[in-house]
């Protein structure tokens, strides 16, 4: 492994207070700090230190490797600039939530691309908040849409999940879902659907049915991995859309989600089908799709998940929609990262000292001037 001298990543704040690793354009590893040699070390270095190979896709498998090779290939094309995800940690000694968070870095005197990757343990005491996915994330969809999210987990991890591909018939697909549960077993729930999401074929097929295979990839898996048993139910709500700037529409499915909130029209009712990972069948339960106008509704357009509109006060009132669209519509001029944490802003003012119950997540879209 070549080791690249850690003051040349000086400028972006890399320290040997987390794990922290780093590839080239290639995903070779390039420089590794002294927490990855300390971890390598408590955890059998001969299998974790040398087990590893310098080529970081060669050290996944089947579906694994496609999911981990689109997010590195949008990271490398500028798509998206930084990648954040929950995993835990299976070694013997450092079994506990991580929180993976994946940076492009363009060196400003060479001029070469390095992916900078930072595993914080969650668990411990004085992680920045931001890295705990309390954030807003932007990035280009495509040339003609621009998209910001954010995800604020209850717990260290949690189950609300923002997920994006970009079509190769042109524009994007889009899922906010919300897996049951709280902690560690939601993101697994969670990280098993982006998992599912990821290996969806982008060959033509109708919004609908896209809901139709997730659930059967869930299901089949829920299967399999307890065959002795009766399966427990896993499921998640959400929204599968598919914006197609070209026609300035987008295509939308419910599985027991509610509607997103639009510029012009305001809120969106859609038929709210079966949630995502009960039922076996594909083509038994069909979920219903509604295709909207941008010329009708407006081009920019606010999801969100229950733990938003369902947080309570000390009085005992509840967030709502009324108060969630109130805020969309004062923030309609915004850039969509600013407009996302005022919105956030104005849900903490609300809640105040009360307890925060739930995941919460939102996503905005919007046409790109």
């Amino acid at each position: 492994m070549q080791r690249v001298v850690s003051s040349t990543f000086a400028d972006i704040g890399l320290s040997d207070d987390d794990v922290q690793y780093v590839t080239d354009a290639e995903l070779n590893l390039v420089f590794v700090n002294a927490s990855w040699h300390k971890f390598a070390d408590a955890n059998r270095s001969v299998r974790v230190a040398h087990g590893w190979h310098a080529s970081l896709l060669d050290n996944f498998k089947g579906s694994e490797r496609s999911r981990w090779q689109v997010i590195y290939e949008s990271l490398l094309d500028g798509r998206a600039s930084q990648h954040i995800e929950p995993f835990l940690c299976p070694s013997p000694r450092e079994r506990r939530p991580f929180l993976l968070h994946i940076r492009r870095y363009l060196d400003p005197v060479t001029g070469f691309l390095y992916l900078v990757h930072i595993s914080v343990r969650v668990a411990d005491a004085g992680v920045d908040p931001p890295l705990q996915g309390r954030q807003v994330c932007a990035q280009a969809l495509d040339s003609q849409l621009c998209a910001a999210g954010y995800l604020a987990p209850l717990d260290p991890v949690g189950g609300d999940l923002l997920w994006h591909r970009s079509l190769s018939t042109g524009g994007s697909e889009l899922v906010i879902a919300d897996a049951m549960g709280h902690g560690i077993a939601a993101a697994r729930l969670a990280s098993r659907i982006v998992e599912v999401l990821t290996t969806l074929a982008d060959a033509g097929a109708s919004v609908s049915q896209m809901v139709g295979q997730l659930n059967s990839g869930l299901v089949d898996s829920t299967i399999q991995n307890e065959p002795e048993a009766v399966p427990r139910a896993r499921f998640a709500t959400g929204l599968y859309l598919r914006v197609d700037p070209s026609q300035r529409e987008v295509t939308l499915c419910s599985f027991g989600h509610t509607g997103p909130l639009f510029c012009r029209a305001g809120r969106i009712d859609v038929t709210p089908g079966l949630p995502v990972g009960i039922a076996p069948g594909k083509d038994a339960l069909p979920w219903a799709e509604q295709r909207l106008r941008f010329d009708d509704c407006g081009d920019r357009f606010l999801a969100f998940t229950d733990g938003v509109t369902e947080q309570f006060n000390l009085a005992g009132e509840m967030f709502g929609s009324g108060r969630l669209a109130h805020a969309f519509r004062q923030t309609q001029q915004l850039p969509l990262p600013q407009m996302l944490d005022t919105i956030r802003e104005e849900l903490d003012a609300f809640r105040g000292s009360a307890l925060v119950k739930d995941d919460r997540a939102l996503l905005t879209v919007a046409g790109r001037a």
